[in-house]
C-alpha cells in the first residue's frame, strides 16, 4: 500500500491486484455485517406500506398487495433466512444484485397496476425512489458498475410494464403522460444515483487507502517508539554500569596515583600499587572495549570475512590466553575434540570462543574444571564449553543473551561483568550463519554450544 494507490481512487480500480482484492474483501465483510439488520428493516417497511395499499389504491389494492407480498415480502424473507446459512457472506454480492433487480421490477409492476385508477398518488414516486436509491447509492456496499447495471434494469422495468398493459387481457394501457413522466423521472433518478454511486465508491476506496496508510504510519511510529524506549533503557543501564563499574576501578587508579605522588614507597610497594592500577585500568579497558564491540556488532558495522577456519586451532589459542585467568582460581582447562574446518571470520570466531570460555572461567567455582570440546555435527562445526558452576536458572535464561544482562549468579573470583559478552557471542555467531544455545541442568553447571557452518 502506497500513496500511488490514491491516484487509482477515481478509476474505481486499483492497479495492484492485491490491494483490489483486499478492498473487495473488506466491502464483502462490511456487507455481511449489516446485511441481516438491513434486510429485516426492508421486510418490515414493505409490510408496513402494505397497510396503505387499500387507501392509495382502492380499486386495485388486492392485486397490488399480492405483488407486494409475493414479489417483495417473500423473497426478502427468504433472503433473511439465507443470512443464517454458513458461508453466506461469500456469495452476498450476487444475491444482492439479483434481489435488487427483482425488488425493483416488483415495485414497478405494483405501481404501474395501481396507476390505472390513481395516476397521481404520491406513493408512485416514493415507491420508485426507494429501489433506485437502494440500488445505486446502496444501503449495502456494492460495486459501482453493478449498481449502474442494476439501476438500468430497474429503469427498464416500468416501460416493460407499460408495454404489457397494452396487450389484450392486461387491462387498459397506461396514460401516455404517466408513462412519459414515469420514465423521465426514472432516467433522472438513474443519472443522479449513478453519479452519487460513483462518488460513493471513490470515497470508500479513498478511505480504504487512507486508513491503510495511517495504519502503516502508526505501526512505523510504534516501532520507532519501541526502539527509542529500548535505547533509552539501554542508556539508563549503561549509565548505571558506568557509574558502578567505572567508578570503582577509576577510584583505585586515582587513589594509588595520589599515594604515589604524595608519599615515598619502596620498590616492592610501588610495584604492588602499580599492579593494582594495571588491574583496575584493564577493567576499564574491558568495559569500554565491550561497549564498542557490542555497539558495532548490533549495528552491523563489523566487516566479517567468509573463509575456511581451523576451529580446533582457534580454540587452543583461546585456551592459551585464558590459562592465566583460570590458574588464578586453580581451575583446570583443556581442549578436546578433532580438527573441524568451518566457514567464517577468524577474528569473530576467536572473539566468540574467547567470550564463552572467559564467561565459564568467571562463573566457575575455585578448583573446578572447564572443558572445551570441538566436533562436527550435522554439517556444522560445534564448540562446546562446559563448566562446573551453578548453572543458569529459568528466570535468567530469558535475558541471557541480552545486552547488559545481569544474572543472579555472580563471578566467583570478584571479577567484573558488563553483561555484554554473551550478547556479542549471539550477534557475531548469527551474523556468520550459526547459532548459540545453552544446556544447564539445575546445579550441574552450564554447557554453551556454538554451531558454525562448515
Amino acid at each position: 500500500m502506497s500513496e500511488r494507490d490514491l491516484e487509482d481512487v477515481w478509476r474505481l480500480r486499483f492497479r495492484d491486484p492485491l490491494v483490489e482484492a483486499a478492498f473487495r474483501e473488506e466491502q464483502r465483510n462490511a456487507s455481511a455485517r449489516i446485511l441481516r439488520p438491513a434486510v429485516a428493516v426492508a421486510f418490515v417497511t414493505i409490510l408496513a406500506f402494505g397497510l396503505l395499499d387499500p387507501i392509495a389504491f382502492p380499486e386495485t389494492w388486492p392485486l397490488v398487495l399480492a405483488i407486494r407480498v409475493c414479489g417483495l415480502a417473500l423473497p426478502i424473507a427468504l433472503l433473511l433466512l439465507l443470512t443464517y446459512v454458513p458461508r453466506f457472506a461469500a456469495w452476498t454480492r450476487p444475491v444482492l444484485e439479483v434481489g435488487g433487480v427483482a425488488a425493483g421490477w416488483a415495485i414497478a409492476a405494483m405501481i404501474a397496476i395501481g396507476q390505472l385508477h390513481e395516476p397521481g398518488t404520491s406513493l408512485y414516486f416514493v415507491g420508485l425512489s426507494f429501489p433506485m436509491a437502494s440500488s445505486a447509492i446502496g444501503l449495502l456496499p456494492s460495486g459501482f458498475a453493478a449498481s449502474v447495471v442494476r439501476a438500468g434494469l430497474i429503469v427498464l422495468s416500468f416501460p416493460f410494464v407499460a408495454l404489457v398493459r397494452k396487450l389484450p387481457g392486461f387491462g387498459p394501457p397506461l396514460p401516455a403522460d404517466v408513462v412519459v413522466i414515469s420514465v423521465g423521472t426514472l432516467i433522472l433518478l438513474w443519472f443522479f444515483f449513478t453519479v452519487a454511486g460513483y462518488f460513493r465508491e471513490a470515497y470508500q476506496r479513498r478511505t480504504f487507502v487512507t486508513m491503510r496508510l495511517l495504519e502503516a504510519a502508526s505501526e512505523k511510529v510504534r516501532s520507532v517508539a519501541s526502539e527509542l524506549k529500548r535505547l533509552n533503557e539501554e542508556k539508563s543501564t549503561f549509565l548505571g554500569i558506568a557509574a558502578h563499574d567505572l567508578r570503582n576501578p577509576l577510584g583505585v587508579v586515582l587513589g594509588y596515583a595520589e599515594m604515589l605522588r604524595d608519599e615515598e614507597f619502596s620498590r616492592k610497594e610501588t610495584a604492588e600499587m602499580a599492579g593494582k592500577v594495571v588491574i583496575a585500568a584493564e577493567r576499564v579497558r574491558d568495559l569500554v572495549a565491550g561497549l564498542i564491540e557490542a555497539s558495532a556488532a548490533e549495528a552491523g558495522r563489523v566487516s566479517l570475512e567468509k573463509r575456511p577456519c581451523d576451529l580446533l586451532g582457534i580454540a587452543r589459542r583461546v585456551v592459551e590466553t585464558q590459562t592465566a585467568s583460570a590458574e588464578r582460581k586453580e581451575i583446570g582447562i583443556r581442549v578436546d575434540g578433532t580438527a573441524v574446518v568451518v566457514t567464517g571470520d577468524p577474528g569473530a570466531i576467536q572473539q566468540v570462543v574467547e567470550n564463552v570460555v572467559s564467561n565459564a572461567i568467571k562463573f566457575s567455582p575455585w578448583r573446578s574444571t572447564v572443558v572445551v570440546t570441538i566436533r562436527s555435527e550435522g554439517g556444522a562445526g560445534v564448540v562446546e564449553v562446559e563448566d562446573e558452576g551453578p548453572g543458569v536458572n529459568e528466570a535468567d535464561r530469558a535475558r541471557l543473551f541480552a545486552k547488559f544482562a545481569r544474572l543472579s549468579a555472580k563471578p566467583t573470583g570478584g571479577e567484573s561483568s558488563t553483561g555484554l559478552g554473551l550478547s556479542i557471542v549471539k550477534t557475531l555467531t548469527e551474523a556468520m550463519g550459526g547459532d548459540v544455545s545453552l544446556e544447564s541442568p539445575p546445579g550441574r553447571g552450564a554447557r554453551f554450544r556454538v554451531r558454525l557452518p562448515v
